[in-house]
């Protein structure tokens, strides 16, 4: 990895308070109305389809893409998430969808938790994974990402084009067991940043 992501990402663990709610969504419908009440602002968005995997954008309204793009009910899994939360959605097969939705804050602080009591202190590690492909373009919030031997190609949204790699933060957070043996119990995305390594 470069310096500079040795330095952002140490791999140590971090403490935060996290609250995780799980439900269960009826329709489409259903899972659009309990996305936009637990992330109002918005978000990076990735979606896994039948024929592909989309990467755009939520407003919180609804969802953009760089190309001519609709979710639907067929959409096999979905993550919606930002430096603060995550709503993870997976299709039963049947159209409805069980849904984990995870917030985190700052330690130390309870200010701005809606639900206090539901909020656990928990520790994490953040790591970047590289998405597979160079930089061949940025256009209107979209870096478009080129592996030619393997025919890949992705468009992400980025706001800085200036990178020839990009990656994934995938947060992950430690519990442990009752003989305090650790390990990852769960994990959520956070956001897509500079991912050149060395």
């Amino acid at each position: 990895m470069s310096e500079a992501n040795i330095v952002k990402y140490p791999y140590k663990a971090v403490s935060c308070l996290t609250s995780r709610k799980r439900v269960m969504a009826g329709s489409w419908q259903e899972l659009l109305t309990v996305l936009a009440e637990a992330l109002p602002e918005g978000g990076l968005v990735t979606a896994w389809l039948p024929q592909q995997v989309l990467w755009g954008r939520y407003d919180g309204k609804g969802f953009a893409f760089p190309q001519e793009s609709s979710l639907t009910e067929h959409v096999l899994e979905l993550r919606v998430f930002s430096s603060e939360a995550e709503v993870y959605a997976r299709n039963r097969g049947d159209s409805t969808y069980l849904v984990r939705i995870c917030h985190d804050y700052p330690a130390g602080t309870a200010a701005g938790i809606p639900e206090p009591d539901k909020a656990v202190a928990i520790e994490y590690v953040d790591s970047l994974s590289r998405l597979w492909g160079e930089n061949t373009g940025f256009a209107d919030g979209y870096v478009a990402l080129e592996d030619k031997e393997r025919k890949i190609r992705l468009e992400i949204p980025a706001d800085d084009g200036g990178y020839k790699y990009y990656g994934l933060v995938t947060r992950n957070y430690i519990g442990y067991t009752d003989n305090n043996q650790a390990g990852y119990v769960d994990s959520r995305y956070v956001a897509i940043e500079n991912g050149e390594v060395e």
